[in-house]
């Protein structure tokens, strides 16, 4: 489970909150193994099928505790521990008890023997497997797991939003504009980012620059440094900000620099939708992966911008006369 994401159930453990959070951690490793599959290689397949089980796993445990039904004199409880428990109630998983076990031993083979699984099984059987068991045991704990949302994760409310209409965009196979609510999304949170993060003085000086520098050269080298330091001081990772910009380059977003956009939000995201249609209408499959690649370091961004958040100089002032 990414440490990003966290294990915030475990304080409301028994209530509905609890449910809905372990639902939504569960979710969030999922989603992690399938963006591990938007481009794999052999060894990304055997990663991605190690956090499918955990997944089941923990999805499996959740319905256990609602049910009051884990298996006695067990210091332990592994996946088919819990898979033998609950057949009774749920019949699914008695009817592919062997294709869960199948799952399961490809998963030991590789966590324990260093086995890879075989890539095309992991794309086509287990992963198939596993969306329709994650269906059947959230329905059980009284939520579809397409309304599952790792939108509930984030505490500001516009990104929030916007993060959970990309994701009932995708679920519609609707990627474009999936791709262009994830792209608003990361520039909205870019936005804030900046707002909070503040005392280094380079925001200030950055415009100067162009004015005052003798040499375009100097101007160029400058302007790379600061998009740079602008990584940095962002958080981002620099390999995940290249894939970002592969994509939010082909509607106008070429720099970790660029201004948030003007102007309203349906709009804006509505023109990134024609924008992406128009360079991309014979590949929507690059869609799809991009966003299955970038959906949880977008998320992360999200959470840590929170988790960064300051105090102003105006604010600690008005503090004092309180």
């Amino acid at each position: 489970m990414p440490s990003d994401l966290g294990c915030i159930g475990n304080a409301l453990k028994g209530s509905i909150e609890s449910i809905i959070f372990r639902l939504v951690n569960t979710k969030a490793t999922y989603e992690v193994a399938l963006s591990l599959l938007a481009n794999p290689t052999p060894i990304d397949g055997g990663i991605a099928l190690v956090l499918v089980d955990n997944a089941l796993e923990a999805l499996l445990k959740l319905l256990a505790d609602k049910k009051a039904k884990y298996p006695k004199k067990k210091t332990r409880v592994y996946l088919m521990d819990l898979i033998n428990c609950l057949s009774p109630d749920v019949k699914f998983l008695e009817r592919q008890e062997l294709s869960l076990l199948r799952l399961h031993n490809a998963r030991n083979a590789f966590q324990h023997d260093g086995i890879i699984p075989n890539l095309d099984s992991v794309l086509h059987e287990y992963i198939p497997l596993a969306e329709d068991t994650f269906g059947v045991v959230s329905k059980e704990l009284g939520l579809p797991w397409e309304e599952v949302s790792l939108s509930l994760l984030i505490r500001d409310q516009k990104t929030k939003g916007l993060f959970e209409k990309a994701e009932k965009a995708f679920e519609k196979k609707d990627y474009l504009t999936a791709t262009a609510c994830l792209v608003y999304t990361f520039e909205h949170v870019k936005n804030n980012a900046r707002s909070w993060i503040f005392g280094s003085g380079i925001s200030f000086n950055r415009f100067s620059v162009k004015f005052d520098a003798t040499s375009q050269a100097v101007v160029d080298y400058l302007t790379k440094l600061d998009e740079e330091i602008e990584t940095f001081k962002l958080g981002l990772d620099y390999m995940d900000l290249r894939n970002y910009l592969d994509m939010a380059r082909l509607v106008g977003i070429d720099s970790i620099l660029c201004q948030f956009p003007a102007g309203e939000k349906e709009v804006v995201i509505n023109a990134y939708r024609e924008k992406l249609e128009n360079e991309l209408k014979n590949n929507i499959l690059a869609l799809r992966n991009w966003y299955i690649k970038m959906k949880i370091p977008i998320l992360k961004f999200a959470l840590r911008t929170e988790r960064a958040w300051r105090l102003s100089a105006e604010m600690f002032n008005e503090a004092k006369r309180i």
